[in-house]
């Protein structure tokens, strides 16, 4: 629709506030619209409103519990909001819906990470490099998570990696 559209263009201008509300406004005609209730929560997430934008994702996540992306971005906002168990359970679905989806691989390894659970970490990271062979983050990751083994050879390959990846991180 051309609400739709406007929503996205708008987002894409960084006009965020203006975004969300079109998209509020078509979750409310339209409350089956995972479209819009993905593009809301991404506005909202943005505006730093994080309750909203989960509460829209879950909404999107109901109505298409197959989407791999959607679970992806609500397993980010549940990690933002320092929701680590839910967010862990969320990038686990998500990974096993696409099992080739780096970015979900790599918030994975994150929360793993953050949760201390370097082992687990090291292999999501070592997956997500493997799907993304240009994610620096992913690499450093994957060297933070060797250093913590203290397997400081591997981890100095792996910043080294991105470092040559990302040379100004």
């Amino acid at each position: 629709t051309a609400a739709a559209g406007l929503a996205a263009a708008l987002f894409a201008a960084e006009r965020y506030e203006e975004s969300a509300d079109i998209d509020q406004a078509l979750c409310a005609l339209e409350p089956d619209n995972v479209a819009a209730h993905g593009r809301l929560a991404r506005a909202l997430v943005a505006l730093d409103r994080a309750d909203a934008a989960l509460a829209a994702l879950e909404k999107a996540c109901k109505l298409d519990p197959e989407n791999a992306a959607l679970a992806a971005n609500y397993a980010q906002a549940l990690d933002a909001a320092g929701r680590r168990d839910e967010a862990l359970a969320a990038y686990q679905k998500a990974c096993e819906l696409d099992d080739t989806n780096a970015a979900a691989q790599a918030g994975l390894a994150r929360t793993l990470e953050a949760l201390g659970r370097h082992d687990d970490a090291l292999e999501a990271y070592q997956k997500a490099c493997r799907l993304n062979k240009e994610d620096a983050a992913a690499h450093a990751g994957r060297a933070r998570s060797l250093e913590a083994l203290d397997r400081r050879d591997e981890a100095l390959a792996a910043y080294k990696t991105a470092c040559l990846l990302a040379p100004k991180d």
